[in-house]
């Protein structure tokens, strides 16, 4: 509504201007009732006239009149009302209705539609939703934007995008479950009240305090990142169980080459904490995940967040030996003696005579050297034999055998795959020989790193001359062309013969009573570990391996559905330096097997190669690097990552109902005040009850006498009487 109307503010008052008009006025009468020429009185009355009209104008101007406009309005300070619309309000029905959250929520502002329109009166009624922040109508229908909640970043948009920062006051419709930030919600709440503006929340769903669900939910589950291959290590679990009092709750854990664990646990409270341990003991190095899963209870609302995984890495920083064998002194004292021995870790695997070996602990995936003792070659599982072959030909594994009675008759190893990497033949009946054996190492070979216990080959020769003679020696075995004979006996026979094949190294004893040496006094039981570690080491290979350590470390084990992952890569020489000038081949396969090629780029103040990897395909990720410099290859890796497309949402069906309260008791002092969703009435009339419209009167002038018609009015009067003197002779 506008009003328009003259106002005046003189420059004095108007006494004293009244006073001036009437001197002027008098001024001019006198000045023409007596002029120097005789005029007529019509030009008189002319003359006068315009006098008169000039000083009306003046004193017009000295009023200051001006065309005032009033407008008058009515001013509503916006009122936002904020709306959780995340996974856990879509997803989870725990209303008294039976609704969702947010199908509870929307209900509840329809019954209310006429409150809201009162509102509407008082108010600028601004409606929005949220989740991972503010929804607009295009985001509204991307799930990835309701797996997270985060009020911080809500309210804070809240109060400075939609209300401009001057709203009367926010209100929160949700279950509080807030798992996004910076901001933390309550921080930012304390920053709305320095503003006067109180929040008032609405709280939905059943929180700790009242809630009957049945939930099992994995918090976490640990393990040690890095554990030596053939060790026992701890996996460790922490399960919240709500509403399972008087229930058993099993739980398992899964590692690859190992039975499936299973312990139960007993609940006896509404709500619990139960903490869980199981023992694993890794059988293959490599990256590996371990699994924790609760089954699923009858009557639980969600089992989505009854497992939770991570990944281990079985490392060896020594060499991995596994021993095939029946039970027997030799395999025992053998066993003893590697194991000993720092650079080594030997898993024994024994087996019944006429049994077979298990497949998974003899797969040569999970070692670098392999020792078969007095077992035939039906003792290993289907196809192991011709494995076996492949990774000593072709991996460049090492294969030590100690030649029994048993492996030897016609269908024995000299019929198997294993007669081409042997460095021995059958040249006649294959038999234990009488008496004892001496071990008398060849004199040319005296220097040969299986055998060489002393400074020089003399005092190797030396040292071998004062073992004890062993019996058990088998004879009916030469060594093959290409292979060499360490060590025979006193009449020939070949005991020790060592051979080269393909990239792997082979070695076969003769003999199998070597723990005899063990028995008779401290210095050949030394000598007994030395060789059994001389041997391993040989047939390894690992005094030709180079320095140079290859790793590939993923940032974290687990990410999300395209979430951006750092990949680093550490290529280390002698003295762990890093070697920047390395070329890469970095790729990373997923679940469905395609693979990604990365480029890396080395930081010279980290000291490592980096990239970067996002996915949208979820589950199981292998990233692998192999290392070359100038076509030489120094070394690969690989680990294992997880992408997850888990709804942090839905994670967790109890409502944080105290988070709202404490972010409404921050603003406590400007009115703020938490509300459940059955209490809406209240917060319906205390908004009414606080909200009036402001009426704003706004006022317009605009000058009239401070303008050129006014002057130009004055001057035509002022000259129009000086012409008008002039032409009748008065000047």
């Amino acid at each position: 509504m506008e009003e328009t109307g003259l106002a005046f503010r003189p420059f004095i008052e108007p006494a004293a201007l009244a006073a001036v008009a009437v001197v002027l006025a008098a001024l001019s009468i006198a000045g023409y009732r007596r002029t120097s020429r005789s005029i007529s009185g019509g030009t008189k009355f002319v003359l006068l006239t315009l006098r008169f009209a000039a000083i009306a104008v003046l004193l017009l101007c000295l009023l200051r009149p001006s065309l005032e406009i009033i407008h008058h309005e009515i001013s509503k300070r916006p009122l936002v009302f904020l709306v959780d619309r995340s996974g856990s309000m879509l997803g989870i029905s725990d209303t008294a209705s039976g609704a969702s959250r947010f199908d509870a929520i929307n209900a509840l502002l329809d019954s209310h539609a006429g409150d809201v329109a009162d509102l509407e009166e008082r108010y600028e009624l601004i409606r929005a939703e949220f989740a991972r922040g503010l929804l607009t109508s295009s985001r509204r229908g991307d799930p990835g934007e309701t797996r997270y909640s985060a009020y911080g970043l809500a309210l804070e948009q809240a109060a400075a995008e939609l209300a401009g920062g001057r709203s009367d006051a926010i209100v929160i419709f949700g279950d509080g479950s807030h798992n996004l930030g910076p901001p933390d919600p309550v921080d930012v709440a304390a920053a709305v009240h320095e503003q006067g503006v109180p929040i008032y929340t609405i709280g939905v769903g059943q929180d700790a305090a009242t809630s009957q669900l049945r939930d099992v939910k994995m918090l976490e589950v640990a393990a040690p990142r890095s554990v030596p291959l053939f060790t026992s290590f701890p996996v460790r679990a922490r399960i919240l169980c709500r509403g399972c009092q008087d229930q058993q709750v099993s739980v398992r854990v899964d590692f690859p080459g190992m039975e499936t664990q299973w312990k139960e646990v007993g609940v006896s409270h509404a709500e619990e904490i139960v903490p869980l341990e199981f023992n694993v003991v890794p059988e293959a190095k490599g990256e590996f995940k371990a699994t924790v899963r609760a089954e699923p209870l009858p009557g639980e609302l969600l089992d989505s967040n009854n497992t939770v995984s991570t990944f281990v890495k079985v490392v060896s920083e020594g060499l991995s030996v596994g021993f095939f064998d029946v039970v027997r002194p030799e395999s025992k004292f053998v066993t003893h003696s590697l194991a000993a021995t720092q650079q080594l870790l030997v898993r024994r695997v024994l087996v019944l005579p006429g049994d077979t070996l298990p497949e998974p602990q003899t797969d040569p995936e999970r070692y670098e050297v392999m020792i078969i003792g007095n077992i035939p070659p039906s003792g290993f599982p289907a196809g192991r034999i011709d494995e076996l072959k492949t990774a000593v030909q072709d991996e460049g594994k090492g294969l030590i055998v100690l030649v029994g009675e048993d492996g030897w008759d016609e269908d024995g190893w000299q019929t198997t795959a294993l007669r081409d990497v042997l460095p021995v033949q059958v040249s006649g009946a294959v038999r234990r020989a009488p008496g004892k054996r001496e071990f008398h190492v060849v004199e040319e070979h005296a220097a040969h790193a299986a055998i060489a216990l002393g400074a020089d080959a003399a005092e190797t020769l030396e040292i071998w001359s004062d073992m004890p003679a062993l019996a058990g020696a088998f004879v009916g075995l030469s060594a093959k062309r290409g292979a060499t004979v360490l060590a025979q006996d006193q009449d020939g026979n070949p005991l020790l013969v060592v051979l080269r094949s393909g990239r792997g190294r082979v070695a076969c004893l003769l003999v199998d009573s070597t723990f005899r040496w063990f028995f008779t006094e401290q210095e050949t039981q030394d000598h007994h570990r030395r060789f059994w570690r001389q041997l391993a080491l040989w047939a390894s290979g690992a005094a030709e391996k180079p320095e140079t350590r290859v790793r590939v470390e993923p940032g974290r084990q687990l990410v999300l559905v395209d979430e951006s992952l750092a990949i680093n890569v550490k290529v280390t020489g002698a003295e762990e330096k890093p070697i920047a000038d390395a070329e890469l081949s970095l790729t990373v396969t997923g679940p469905d097997g395609h693979s990604v090629a990365l480029p890396c780029t080395f930081s010279r103040r980290e000291g490592f190669y980096t990239a970067r990897y996002s996915s949208s395909a979820p589950g199981d990720h292998t990233v692998a690097v192999k290392a070359r410099r100038e076509g030489v290859t120094l070394g690969e890796d690989r680990a294992l990552f997880h992408v997850s497309d888990a709804n942090p949402e839905l994670e967790d069906p109890i409502a944080n109902l105290k988070l709202l309260r404490r972010i409404s008791a921050v603003t406590e002092e400007s009115g703020g005040r938490y509300f459940s969703y059955l209490q809406a009435d209240e917060l319906f009339r205390e908004l009414k009850a606080r909200g009036e419209p402001v009426k704003l009167t706004m006022r317009q002038r605009k000058d009239i006498w401070d303008s050129w018609p006014f002057f130009a009015v004055f001057a035509a009067l002022m000259g129009a009487e000086w012409v008008l003197r002039k032409w009748k002779g008065l000047i």
